[in-house]
């Protein structure tokens, strides 16, 4: 879509520059009526914004939602099961236990980033210590979309049997539940967001209308500078210079912004880091596990 811009701007230099050409080398440019075109102008100007705007607005507002509603919940979550299970499970034949789960956390992360990324490969999770061969057999027949949800399964299933051999009263552990829960409708509202977009013809409609008003600007543009040409009117020249150039980049300009923002998980300037997010995640997981292993051997030595 970037690569538009320029050519879009290109197209409206080239329609005004062959239109001036024709009006002043075979007519007279005092002949023609310009408040007519520019009463054309005014109307498409009118309207064109009024669906841009609309249009970006809704981009924006389903951007900020995967990242409140979806990507902020899950990694909210996937940390208040995480010091749940710090905080239930302090014991020292609990360690191995806090570790598998914070690591199964990061997991659900992971697969989640390689299923928004659209990236292949579980050799590469097997590689960086996140995921076990038996796991990633297990989780190779399974879609890209579930696997996030498989392995919160597997957090589920270990805390609840720890919790039984702990006996973990039910309302509290029904708290986990209820993250784990969390976990999988967020993971379930970005797959709505990613695997829904916006119509095709309302786009292309936008699109169409973008295009539409930048021909306009064009053909006004070159009448007037023919005009402007003969009346040796550098004031009025320029002005139109200038009118053909910005207005073309400002609607092009957001139309690539509107497009960057459907698909926030790549690697554009206005998509998520979110390897850095899930780097923080990851380090307040790790943080938790530490200091309540602290606390317990103060707890000890007491």
């Amino acid at each position: 879509v970037s690569r538009n811009v320029p050519f879009t701007v290109c197209f409206c230099w080239t329609t005004a520059l062959v239109v001036a050409v024709l009006v002043r080398g075979f007519g007279d440019p005092s002949s023609y009526n310009i408040a007519d075109f520019e009463t054309l102008v005014r109307y498409v100007n009118s309207f064109a914004p009024f669906l841009l705007g609309l249009f970006l607005s809704l981009s924006l507002s389903r951007w900020w939602a995967l990242r409140t509603e979806a990507f902020q919940t899950v990694m909210d979550s996937l940390s208040n099961i995480s010091f749940f299970t710090a905080s239930y499970f302090v014991t020292p034949e609990y360690k191995r236990l806090r570790g598998v789960v914070r690591g199964y956390c990061q997991l659900v992360l992971e697969l989640m980033a390689q299923w928004c990324r659209d990236e292949k490969g579980l050799d590469v999770l097997v590689d960086q210590g996140v995921l076990s061969s038996a796991e990633e057999r297990l989780l190779e027949p399974v879609g890209r979309t579930s696997r996030p949800t498989v392995a919160l399964a597997w957090i589920f299933q270990i805390l609840k049997k720890a919790a039984a051999e702990e006996q973990v009263p039910a309302p509290n552990f029904g708290v986990v539940m209820a993250e784990i829960f969390k976990v999988r409708e967020g993971l379930s509202t970005m797959a709505t967001y990613v695997n829904t977009q916006l119509p095709m013809p309302y786009v292309q409609l936008i699109a169409l209308v973008v295009e539409l008003n930048c021909v306009v600007v064009g053909l006004k543009a070159g009448v007037c500078i023919a005009a402007a040409h003969q009346e040796d009117n550098m004031m009025r020249l320029c002005a139109e210079v200038i009118f053909i150039t910005v207005v073309p980049l400002l609607y092009e300009g957001l139309l690539v912004i509107a497009a960057c923002l459907e698909d926030p998980f790549r690697d554009d300037t206005v998509d998520f880091p979110i390897y850095y997010f899930f780097e923080e995640t990851r380090q307040g997981m790790l943080a938790v596990n530490e200091a309540v292993a602290y606390v317990q051997e103060r707890a000890q030595s007491v």
